[in-house]
């Protein structure tokens, strides 16, 4: 199991590219926040009140949270890519990405609801939902399934390898603490570095997990590879 954070490092070392997808979200926040600041002043000062800075900020949002998906899909895509020998393309998994927006919207906000719920009845049934649906993204992007199918896909490969998928994450996350630990001693840019790698690096280690324990269940022909 450890072969695949060695990868994970590896492909992120090797392929700078890994980089650029997790820039996206945060300059469409930085704009958004620019385009809310100024339609409230606006508003503000012509005395039409705040609903045209209340929808722009709801507009924001949305965008926001869609572009964070779309590029955590580019991550997932792109990370195929290079498990199956290719050279990552942003271009190549831009369309990717776009060509499953649909089902990759749905299943977030299926998944979303239902996670929410869990935390918010007795936290626990929320923490084990969003750990049973973890690969829905790869089920979407990697499997090419439909929204419903993505989240049960996920659950069915947690719920048959519980034990191994368990310390795999229970691995991923002390990883990930020490990173962030290590990068936010950087003066100032400190969180920012230490986001603009875990983001790409847990994706990357995570498709790789989903894409052996794809390989060593039964076929499944649905994979597609899109290099």
């Amino acid at each position: 199991m450890t072969d695949i954070f060695k990868k994970g490092f590896n492909y992120l070392m090797g392929y700078p590219v890994f980089f650029v997808p997790p820039l996206i979200p945060a300059i469409v926040s930085l704009l958004a926040s620019f385009i809310f600041i100024t339609s409230a002043t606006a508003a503000i000062h012509s005395g039409k009140g705040l609903m045209l800075a209340f929808i722009m900020l709801i507009l924001g949002v949305t965008i926001t949270l869609v572009v964070q998906l779309v590029t955590s899909a580019m991550l997932i895509h792109m990370a195929q890519v290079v498990e199956e020998g290719y050279a990552p393309s942003l271009k190549d998994s831009l369309q990717a990405s776009m060509d499953r927006l649909g089902d990759i919207v749905v299943a977030s906000l299926i998944v979303s609801v239902a996670v929410g719920i869990g935390l918010l009845l007795l936290v626990l049934p929320g923490l084990v939902l969003a750990f049973l649906f973890i690969f829905t993204l790869q089920e979407v992007v990697v499997g090419n399934k439909s929204a419903v199918d993505a989240i049960r896909g996920s659950f069915e490969m947690v719920k048959g390898n519980f034990g191994n998928t368990l310390g795999f994450f229970i691995m991923l996350i002390i990883i990930i603490l020490i990173i962030a630990g290590v990068l936010g001693l950087v003066p100032v840019m400190g969180d920012f570095v230490a986001n603009l790698v875990i983001t790409p690096y847990y994706s990357i280690v995570t498709t790789i997990y989903y894409l052996k324990q794809v390989k060593t269940s039964q076929p499944r022909s649905s994979i597609i590879v899109e290099g």
